[in-house]
């Protein structure tokens, strides 16, 4: 920790992990902020359920960066998020990125890619 990333940055070893932290929370935040804005709801009128393993040792820093009144943490945070998993609707994604100028790409190619995407998604029931 201490040579990879905090010498870099001229910090000791502690502030090297709280800036890591620090950055964890601001990208946790921003994200709520960002699913909430864009379905027209303001954060700070709902309360902080965080789940998961870690959820709850972020929770209040979120809550805080966000300016959220209160975080309800649920008994077991860490079954709500396999409840979560269980419950969510199955879905795949099949994605190819193809790194070169849209000028000089085959339509071949394209088709190639488009085809084997739908096999598949075939294969995986869809």
């Amino acid at each position: 920790m201490q040579s990879d990333i905090g010498d870099p940055l001229g910090m000791d070893a502690d502030r090297a992990a709280s800036a890591i932290v620090d950055v964890a929370v601001a990208d946790m935040a921003g994200a709520i902020r960002l699913i909430s804005i864009e379905k027209g709801h303001d954060p700070r009128d709902f309360a902080l359920m965080p789940f998961g393993g870690a959820g709850p040792l972020h929770a209040v820093a979120i809550a805080r960066e966000l300016g959220l009144p209160r975080v309800l943490v649920p008994r077991f945070p860490g079954l709500t998020s396999a409840l979560g998993c269980v419950m969510a609707d199955v879905r795949h994604d099949f994605v190819q990125t193809v790194n070169q100028p849209l000028a000089g790409i085959d339509r071949a190619e394209i088709d190639a890619i488009l085809a084997d995407q739908r096999d598949r998604a075939r294969a995986a029931g869809g």
